[in-house]
Parts: structure tokens; C-alpha cells; sequence
């Protein structure tokens, strides 16, 4: 399993778990075709049932049938064997973890409401689960986001198992009165009625009678059994309400538990955590969205979650794509909601309906609180990377306390604006020009790796990733200690292991 993991072909990997490249569409279209194929042929099963042996295409029919299947089983096979579980990449821990990661994360995977479906479905090849065809209907709702959250569904379990003891006392009294009614039904009509002519009869028409279904095939006919019959309809009408009552508040119970920790019973990894909401955030959130789908193809590529974590309801104007986890950033609680712990990036926002000082001091805080929180939490300490914390500051004083505080990377958004119109009017048209790059479209700055195994000097090293990548250096990074030289003097030796700063319209050099 662990090989197979490896082995397996990046188009074969991108066919089943890329939806931004061409071999998944492709791949995408033919299962729709295979779908169509068997709703087809079950179709005419069922609506020319008597008509197809007169025809003699009942042989073909069940061959067409079990070809489709099999390729539905060569499908799901390929989707599970080129699934990698998100933990591997995470995680760093020993042979046998991961080995054991890659069963279970696979199990994970095909126990999905979806993948199960299908799986159910092409048991149909069994002859004894022909029946199960019928389930094919359920592939038309293959891509539902509902089948994305399958915890939802064990969450509405555990709140009926919490209520467990209510449902037996329930289900206890339903027993009594149906064994009682049935009895003495049977009592009052064996022989006189010949509709009930055995305990069996008279238990039947006590549960329909109960649950108020009526089927009208046993009536009875003695004074006794109405007077029966009467009672168990008003027990029905009693058990009816309570039953009505119970399962109301645990659904209501488990809806609460739902909104409230609906991404912490979640599995996705890698995620952005956005803490903080203001009147600019959509615009954000849409530039976010943009960024990554700009990069078809590569992993996660418009594909990742955005969680947004703030003390306030959803507002109106957050897009429907967000999920969002009404909570405060500052608190370790609400932030193990977010699970940032398995999150790639952390992005702080200043709420700018507070003062600058403020604003800022939430923002520290909350940086302050996901260190604390991480460093308490064991498996953040197995990541490959550590989470990376962007934060933005309106007070250029705070800066270095963000900094202080556990923040990667500090955006001054005051400064930057205000910079951006001072330098639009000592050089017009030059604050336009810097907008564009800082946004996507056109050219835009990208940070990569340094594509060579050995260093050369910062001169060369333009001219030649000119030549050779079409793209435009104009300066490097160490990362290990973060400054930045734009431009470093030419003969400056650039080493491996720093990142290149370029100007492209594309990422063209290896991630950083």
C-alpha cells in the first residue's frame, strides 16, 4: 500500500483527485457517461420488464450491466489507490505510522458517504445484491456537498445515542401497550372475528392501530374489542407526541453541535484560518480565492478551505464558499474549532471599527494565543512546517510586537496604502503600476527556490533565469533569517538554499 502510494502516476493522481486539470475532467465525463449508461439500462428494466424477454435483449442487458460495473469497480479502485491521505504530508512520525496512516486514511476515504455508495453499488456483481442496483440513483448525487461532511451524520447519531435511555423507556412503553392491546384484542375476537385468528393478528392490528396508520384489515367487531381499540388510539396519540417531543430536541441538540463544531468534526488539512471579519473582508477573501485558483494543477489549487474564525454571526456579505465558525480568536477553544493546529496559513485582520491601538492589540493577542495553543497541542509538534501566521498591523509601531508575538510575516496595510499615494504623486502613474503587482493580473511578485545545486553570483544568476524561465529577478531572500536584498549587488554570491523574488505572470520557479 505504502508503494503503491508512491508509485502512482501524477496523471492517474490528478484524474481522480485534481478537479482543476484535464484529466479529471475528462475523467470526470466519463463516469457521468457510465452513469448515464446504467440509469439506462435499469430504466428499461423497469419500465419494459414483461417486453425484454419477449425482445431477447434480457442476456445483453445483464452483459452491458456487469460491464459497466466492472468499470465502476476499476474507478473506484484507481480513486483509492491514488488517494494520499492528507496526514502523510502533515505529519512526520515513524515507518510504522505511516504505514498504518495509509490503511486507515484510505478506509477514511472509501467509507465517505460517496465512495460507500459506489462501493455498495458495484456489489451488485454479486448476484445474491443484484437488488442493490437500485442504489446507481444515488450516483446522480455524487457531487453534493452534503457527502463532503460525513461526521454530520455520526454527530445526529451520538445526540440519538445521548438520548438512548429516553427512546428505551419510549420504546418500552410502545411494547407494552401493543403486547396488551394485541393480547387482549385476541381475547376479545378469536372466534368471533375471522380476521384475527392467532396473538400474531391481534399484535399486528395493535401497532398499526398505535402508530395510527390504520390499514383497515382487521376491525373489530365486539363492544370489548372498540373499547380496545379506543385506548390503544389514544395511546398512540400520547406516544406520538412524546416520540414528536424527544426526537425534536435531539435534532435540535444536534443541529446546535453541528453549527457550532461542524469544521472540528470535519477532516480537511491544510486549510486557511482567517480570524477576524470587517467591512473589507470579502474583497479578501475573494483575492485569496483567486490567488489559488490561478494555479491549476498543483495541490490544493482552488481547492482550499477557507475558514473564517470571528466573534459575530455570518454576515450577509460572506461568500458562500467560506466556511465560518462563530467564535473569538483569542481563546484556545475556539481556535481548536478552527483546528489550526492541521491549518497551513493563519491570517490576522484588524477590525477596523476599532481604534488602530486596538485593533492591534487583538491582533496581538491572537497571535500570541495560536503560539501558546500550538505549542500545547502534541501533534503540531509532528508537522513538517510549522503553521505560518500572517498579520496585519495598522499602527507601524506594533510591528515589532506582532513580530514578538509569533507572527511569520507582518503586512503594515496603512503604511503600504499610504505609500502607494505619496509615491502616485512625486512619480504619476508609478502607484498604479505597483497596485497591479501587488495584486493578481498581469505580472506579479513570486518568491521560489533557487533552481540550482550550487551557488553562482547574483548577476549570472539573473541572466540566466531570464534565458532559461522567462522570468524577471530582481532580488533574493535568505529565508532562514528573512531579509531581503532587492537588488543585492551583482557580484553577491546567491547561495542554493535562498528564494529568488521575480516578476511573472505564472509561478514558473519551484515553490519556496
Amino acid at each position: 500500500m505504502v508503494a503503491s502510494a508512491r508509485v502512482a502516476p501524477k496523471l492517474l493522481t490528478d484524474a481522480f483527485h485534481a478537479p482543476g486539470t484535464r484529466a479529471h475532467r475528462v475523467v470526470q465525463a466519463l463516469v457521468a457517461g457510465l452513469v448515464g449508461v446504467a440509469l439506462a439500462i435499469l430504466g428499461v428494466e423497469l419500465v419494459f420488464a414483461e417486453a425484454i424477454d419477449r425482445w431477447g435483449i434480457r442476456r445483453a442487458l445483464d452483459v452491458a450491466d456487469r460491464v459497466v460495473l466492472l468499470l465502476f469497480a476499476v474507478e473506484i479502485a484507481l480513486r483509492v489507490w491514488t488517494f494520499r491521505p492528507p496526514r502523510l504530508d502533515l505529519y512526520q512520525r515513524g515507518r510504522a505510522w505511516r504505514l498504518a496512516e495509509h490503511v486507515r486514511g484510505r478506509l477514511r476515504f472509501l467509507l465517505r458517504p460517496g465512495p460507500l455508495v459506489d462501493l455498495l453499488t458495484v456489489l451488485a456483481l454479486v448476484p445474491a445484491l443484484r437488488v442493490l442496483r437500485a442504489l446507481r440513483l444515488f450516483q446522480l448525487l455524487r457531487g453534493l456537498s452534503v457527502f463532503e461532511r460525513s461526521r454530520t451524520f455520526e454527530t445526529l447519531g451520538r445526540s440519538f445515542a445521548e438520548s438512548a435511555v429516553v427512546f428505551e423507556v419510549l420504546f418500552a412503553g410502545l411494547g407494552l401497550v401493543v403486547v396488551m392491546g394485541g393480547v387482549t384484542l385476541t381475547f376479545a375476537e378469536r372466534g368471533v372475528n375471522p380476521a384475527v385468528a392467532s396473538v400474531a393478528d391481534g399484535l399486528w392490528w395493535a401497532l398499526v392501530t398505535l402508530t395510527t396508520v390504520g390499514y383497515g384489515d382487521v376491525v373489530p367487531q365486539t363492544g370489548i374489542g372498540r373499547a380496545v381499540g379506543g385506548a390503544v388510539m389514544v395511546a398512540g396519540m400520547f406516544s406520538l407526541a412524546m416520540f414528536a417531543g424527544v426526537v425534536g430536541s435531539t435534532l435540535l441538540s444536534a443541529i446546535l453541535k453541528i453549527r457550532r463544531e461542524h469544521f472540528r468534526m470535519g477532516s480537511d488539512v491544510g486549510h486557511i484560518v482567517l480570524c477576524g471579519y470587517f467591512d473589507g473582508a470579502p474583497l479578501l477573501l475573494e483575492q485569496l480565492r483567486r490567488e489559488f485558483e490561478a494555479r491549476p494543477g498543483s495541490a490544493g489549487a482552488g481547492d482550499r478551505t477557507v475558514v473564517v474564525l470571528a466573534p459575530r454571526p455570518r454576515p450577509r456579505d460572506a461568500p458562500d464558499w467560506v466556511t465560518w465558525i462563530e467564535g473569538d480568536p483569542t481563546r484556545e477553544a475556539d481556535l481548536a474549532l478552527a483546528r489550526v493546529e492541521e491549518a497551513a496559513v493563519a491570517v490576522l485582520v484588524g477590525d477596523r471599527r476599532k481604534t488602530p491601538q486596538e485593533a492591534d492589540g487583538t491582533t496581538i493577542l491572537t497571535a500570541f494565543t495560536l503560539r501558546s495553543y500550538l505549542q500545547a497541542t502534541p501533534v503540531a509538534a509532528q508537522r513538517r512546517r510549522p503553521l505560518y501566521v500572517v498579520a496585519e498591523v495598522l499602527d507601524p509601531e506594533n510591528a515589532r510586537h506582532a513580530r514578538a508575538a509569533g507572527a511569520d510575516e507582518i503586512i503594515e496595510t496603512t503604511r503600504l496604502a499610504f505609500g502607494l499615494v505619496a509615491h502616485a504623486v512625486a512619480m504619476p502613474g508609478a502607484g498604479e503600476i505597483m497596485s497591479q503587482v501587488a495584486t493578481l493580473g498581469g505580472l506579479n511578485v513570486y518568491l521560489g527556490r533557487v533552481p540550482f545545486e550550487r551557488s553562482m553570483p547574483y548577476e549570472q544568476l539573473v541572466r540566466v533565469l531570464l534565458h532559461d524561465h522567462g522570468v524577471t529577478v530582481f532580488g533574493v531572500r535568505n529565508p532562514n533569517t528573512g531579509e531581503a536584498l532587492l537588488p543585492p549587488p551583482s557580484t553577491t554570491p546567491v547561495s542554493p538554499t535562498w528564494q529568488v523574488v521575480y516578476l511573472a505572470d505564472a509561478p514558473r520557479l519551484p515553490p519556496a
